[in-house]
C-alpha cells in the first residue's frame, strides 16, 4: 500500500516496556489522557515515592546531575511515538488485533491521516499486518519493539 509509511521503530526492553504497556490500550479503553509519575530521574533513580524503586532504564529519562549527562531511556521512544503521530484533536478508531504477540491503537488525526501504533509484546521479531480499507501492509517488527503506521487520508 503506497499511502501508508512507517516511521522509526522504538526499542523496548522489557522492563522499559513495562512501564508504557498501557499505553497502547489506553486509547482503546476510552482513555483520553496518560500520567507518567516520573518523567525524570537522577542517576540514582530518585526521587522516589514512598520508598519505591524503579528499574534502571524503565524511566522516561535519566539526568546524571554531578555530570549533566541525559540518558534517553527506551520508554521516552514509545511515548514519542504517540505524541509524534497521535495529534492533538485525533479521534480515537477501530482497531484490532488478531493476536496476541501485539497491542494496536489508531487514530483519525484532524488533518484526515491515520496514525496506527503497534506494539510487539514478543521478544522476537515478529511479522505483522495492518489492513485498511481492503488492502494491507506486511512489516517485519523488531523483539519488544513499537512501529507507528501513518496512513494518508483517500
Amino acid at each position: 500500500m503506497d499511502n501508508a509509511n512507517t516511521n522509526p521503530r522504538a526499542p523496548c526492553s522489557s522492563p522499559s516496556f513495562s512501564a508504557l504497556r498501557p499505553f497502547p490500550s489506553s486509547p482503546r479503553n476510552g482513555n483520553t489522557r496518560r500520567a507518567v509519575w516520573n518523567l525524570i530521574l537522577d542517576q540514582e533513580n530518585g526521587p522516589r515515592h514512598a520508598g519505591g524503586t524503579s528499574a534502571r532504564g524503565s524511566t522516561i529519562v535519566n539526568a546524571d546531575t554531578t555530570t549533566g549527562k541525559i540518558t534517553y531511556n527506551p520508554p521516552h521512544y514509545v511515548l514519542g511515538q504517540f505524541s509524534r503521530f497521535i495529534r492533538p484533536g485525533a479521534k480515537r478508531t477501530a482497531c484490532t488485533s488478531s493476536s496476541d504477540d501485539f497491542i494496536a491503537t489508531a487514530a483519525l488525526n484532524p488533518d484526515g491521516t491515520v496514525a496506527v501504533v503497534v506494539c510487539n509484546l514478543t521478544a522476537r521479531d515478529t511479522f505483522l499486518r495492518v489492513w485498511r480499507r481492503g488492502q494491507f501492509v506486511k512489516y517485519q517488527c523488531p523483539p519488544n519493539g513499537t512501529i507507528t503506521f501513518v496512513f494518508q487520508p483517500i
